[in-house]
């Protein structure tokens, strides 16, 4: 396979070669090119010799040829081409390194000679960070391999790793890692969907699909096993990425260049930059425009900020919850860095966030993805795309007080009741919020005009439900009694 260089070892250059080659005596070239059964031991004198011996000792059972070339350079050096790609080199003092990597590879060489062949499954359709989702098996089981970028796996790899190490095992369980000119490809076994969409959501008589209140018990065990991993790493101290994710996401993304131009091309520029300052009228009869929700959110933020943090998963939507070959919840996708900007240093941020992008994805986000997945967006919003002016979000579906989403919220109030932490329900819906404000930037996703606002005018109504918790009233727009847990504004 082809990877990095082995651990102690780097790629040859053009010009090693090159130079490597004019050091070959004449009885050596007859090769038309450095042959993958062949280590070349550099040097003169004593230790290039006590080298040689070395290597012949423990290579020549595996069926390596140790060949001398006399270099008057000091020092020794090996070159190897045991591995596909350029040929290595190590130096004479990493000869065991180099006979212990000879032997990892012809013994995995063997043993695939000695199994049947892997046999393809299916191709999974990839996620927004990744270009490829393989399931396959082999003698040793069924696994996935997941390719995208290398920043990106190698994230996702460290991530899933620590949280395996710690005894956190809610992801599938990583098996290898390869890099290969700027991707990266991890390997983990397989798991299977967990059909909750399936489950959970049936479609109405206006065609969207909604989220079922009676069926969200199948969320259980998966929320069981995340809070009880959430609540056993959790420990005293802001998480460094709150502050990007509760406030600055807010104010950065709608300027940056995969937002704007995203939403230029769909609504144009002047009506795209016009949206984040227009008042929207939600069900409540209250008015409140992006801008002032974002301030509102960023002048309260030492009222509800997180004040401890725990190892998270990210990004949980419901096409990242699985289960596993032993029918156990997984989780798969995790996210540890957001736009390039923001990163959970050693994959701890806040619980809640977690949670909150679980509620974004109950409601309203799976309707919306089904609708302009069936080119019905414009069932989202029953008074068609805004106009100039105030928005009357009052009917439009995303924005609606939605029972799922009730009875959703109040079993994570349970769950997360003895975590001691007041501003649980205010960051839910911001968590919700952000992460819904995320989709802006997707243009696979929000194709039309319809589709645009359904998840914009959905991120305003969870900023203004997040101001209505912290004000102390209850999260839904159309019953204003006073709630317990509300702070002062």
């Amino acid at each position: 396979m082809t990877g990095p260089a082995p651990h102690a070892a780097r790629w040859m250059t053009p010009s090693d070669l090159a130079e490597f080659a004019a050091l070959l005596p004449p009885a050596v070239p007859a090769r038309e090119a450095l042959g993958p059964a062949d280590v070349y031991v550099l040097g003169d004198g004593p230790d290039a010799d006590a080298c040689a011996t070395r290597l012949r000792e423990g290579l020549e059972p595996f069926g390596l040829r140790v060949v001398p070339v006399p270099d008057p350079r000091p020092g020794v050096r090996l070159v190897a081409t045991h591995r596909p790609g350029p040929p290595a080199t190590w130096s004479g003092a990493e000869a065991e390194e180099l006979v212990a990597d000879v032997r990892a590879e012809r013994l995995g060489h063997w043993a695939g000679l000695a199994t049947a062949p892997p046999r393809l499954r299916t191709l999974h359709r990839p996620g927004s960070d990744s270009t490829g989702v393989v399931e396959f098996e082999c003698a040793g089981g069924t696994f996935v391999a997941k390719t995208g970028p290398e920043d990106v796996m190698l994230a996702e790899e460290e991530h899933v790793r620590r949280a395996h190490d710690g005894g956190g095992r809610i992801f599938p369980t990583p098996r290898g890692y390869d890099v290969r000119a700027g991707s990266a490809t991890r390997v983990m076994d397989a798991v299977r969907e967990a059909g909750l969409v399936e489950t959970m959501f049936r479609r109405g008589e206006d065609g969207l699909l909604r989220a079922d209140p009676a069926r969200l018990e199948a969320l259980g065990d998966h929320l069981d096993v995340l809070t009880r991993w959430h609540g056993s790493t959790l420990a005293d101290g802001e998480p460094e990425v709150a502050p990007y994710l509760y406030v600055d996401r807010f104010r950065d993304l709608p300027g940056s260049e995969a937002c704007a131009s995203l939403g230029a091309r769909v609504l144009g520029p002047a009506a795209y930059a016009h949206a984040f300052e227009t008042p929207v009228l939600l069900p409540d009869g209250t008015r409140a425009d992006y801008r002032e929700l974002v301030s509102w959110a960023q002048d309260t933020y030492p009222k509800w900020r997180p004040v401890r943090s725990s190892l998270v998963h990210g990004d949980i939507f419901t096409s990242n919850l699985m289960r596993g070959q032993d029918g156990e919840p997984r989780f798969i996708d995790p996210r540890s860095a957001w736009d390039g900007v923001a990163e959970a240093p050693a994959g701890r941020g806040d619980p809640v966030f977690d949670l909150g992008t679980l509620l974004h994805a109950i409601s309203p986000m799976v309707t919306v993805l089904d609708a302009c997945e069936r080119g019905d967006a414009a069932a989202l919003l029953p008074a068609g795309p805004p106009g100039d002016g105030p928005v009357d979000a009052t009917a439009a579906v995303p924005v609606a007080d939605d029972p799922a989403r009730a009875v959703l919220l109040g079993r994570l109030e349970r769950l997360t009741a003895d975590w001691g932490d007041a501003g649980v329900l205010t960051r839910l819906h911001l968590a919700s919020a952000c992460s819904l404000l995320g989709w802006l930037k997707y243009a696979k996703v929000l194709r039309t005009p319809e589709a645009w606002w359904s998840v914009f005018l959905a991120a305003v109504a969870d900023l203004a439900r997040a101001r209505r918790v912290h004000d102390g009233l209850g999260p839904a727009f159309t019953h204003d009694s006073t709630r317990k847990g509300g702070q002062p504004r």
